[in-house]
């Protein structure tokens, strides 16, 4: 016998090319459904691009999980391969389509019909933490997620709102202490992009400074004095990200008075650098130089509006990304979307601004007991979640991203119970 040392590693991820490579492998799909197809999943957020591979993101591997539960015949390469050369036999004139459809349809639709009637029990099943119990009421934990970032949440919801961090960090961070130069708290925190540092911001109005820790630091080897150099290292000369494609210039990330911006180094002397903020909660240690390079060429020219023959920009501003023409801007939903908005999308947002229509900041469907449409809109007094009728702002400190249908519906509970009180307030009668 011969020992052997052998190192496994994860398979390496897709790119676009080598995706629609597979696809055609497979058989699956046809050149005329690719880009519709990647586009459909990174619209609905179930990857995420980074260094041009794509990734899972957590709601991606959760509806995975669930549609093969449910139909694993359906979600079975093979019989996609299959189904793609039937339908082109339908569409040569081989095939008859209703035999097909009757041969398909009667199985997948009693599939899905148990499929939703047990949804319930099989998404608990698909997120059960195991060996992770409430705090407050003993039942198990469930892995749910926001914008922010996963974490544990009770699976009696919403009898019992229980919940905490995945990784032993509380929702309002750890206090490490004061900053010995600035006098303002230091703190560790959690976010979509895992543990990061704050400190503290200087006055309100300002941004307070982040930066993510090392991938392979765990939270619990982070000190007062650490964390204080991590902090200090990004405010001096900034991290340099590498030189830029096509200008061949230095391109650094720094941390500024509003927050952490990308700088590309000035043409020549006399001439200032050209600098763009980071997107709202993207910590400093998240920005590679294929990003950084992709912000600097903010903002990018969307197209010419035909009526008018201005020209429709998009962009990153104060107030997030947004869409222009002329003196009229608009908000953009995401900030992926400076990058793919087309003309026809960023005309009607730019239209319906101009007409004084409130587009919703995020859509959460309808509300389960009652019907009515559940959205996000900004408005005087900041973000509010409405149905309609009940409007509740969002509290101080809550991010537009952590909003879920179920804070949606709270808010909306506790809005409306706040108003029966009230009501009950009058002078009795002598």
């Amino acid at each position: 016998i011969e020992p052997r040392q052998h190192f496994t590693q994860p398979p390496p991820r897709f790119s676009e090319a080598s995706l629609v490579k597979e696809l055609e492998k497979l058989g699956i799909g046809r050149p005329s459904t690719y880009a519709d197809t990647i586009g459909k999943i990174r619209d609905k957020d179930y990857v995420e691009l980074e260094k041009k591979r794509f990734h899972p993101t957590d709601l991606g591997e959760v509806v995975t999980k669930l549609l093969v539960r449910i139909l694993p015949n359906i979600f079975d390469v093979e019989f996609t391969s299959r189904m793609e050369n039937e339908l082109d036999r339908v569409e040569d004139g081989e095939v008859k389509w209703h035999g097909l459809l009757a041969g398909f349809y009667p199985g997948f639709r009693e599939r899905l019909e148990d499929g939703q009637e047990n949804s319930d029990q099989i998404i608990k099943e698909i997120l059960a933490a195991e060996g992770e119990t409430c705090e407050q009421c003993g039942q198990p934990m469930l892995v749910k997620w926001t914008k922010s970032g996963r974490f544990l949440g009770c699976s009696a919801y919403p009898e019992c709102k229980g919940k905490r961090s995945m990784d032993g960090i509380p929702p309002e961070g750890i206090e490490l202490g004061l900053h010995p130069a600035e006098g303002r708290q230091v703190r560790l925190k959690t976010g979509r992009y895992g543990p990061f540092l704050e400190l503290e911001a200087p006055e309100e109005g300002t941004k307070p400074k982040r930066v993510s820790l090392p991938e392979k630091m765990s939270p619990s080897e982070v000190d007062l004095e650490y964390a204080v150099k991590l902090l200090d290292d990004l405010s001096a000369e900034g991290i340099e990200l590498g030189l830029h494609p096509e200008e061949d210039r230095t391109v650094r990330v720094k941390d500024g008075p509003y927050g952490p911006y990308v700088e590309l180094e000035a043409p020549g002397e006399g001439t200032k650098p050209k600098r763009v903020s980071l997107p709202e909660k993207m910590s400093s240690s998240e920005v590679d130089l294929e990003y950084a390079v992709k912000l600097l060429e903010l903002p990018r020219t969307v197209g010419e509006d035909p009526n008018t023959g201005e020209e429709v920009a998009a962009g990153l501003g104060r107030y997030g990304p947004f869409v222009r023409r002329g003196k009229t801007f608009a908000n953009l939903k995401s900030f992926d979307a400076m990058w793919t908005v087309t003309l026809e999308e960023a005309l009607g947002l730019i239209d319906a601004k101009a007409a004084g229509k409130k587009l919703p900041l995020k859509e959460f469907g309808k509300h389960p007991d009652t019907g009515m449409e559940l959205v996000l809109l900004s408005g005087r007094y900041g973000p509010y979640v409405t149905d309609g009728k009940i409007n509740a702002t969002l509290p101080k400190g809550v991010e537009v991203e952590e909003v879920d249908v179920e804070m949606a519906i709270d808010l909306l509970e506790k809005k409306k119970a706040s108003r029966g009180k009230k009501k009950g307030r009058g002078r009795s009668k002598k």
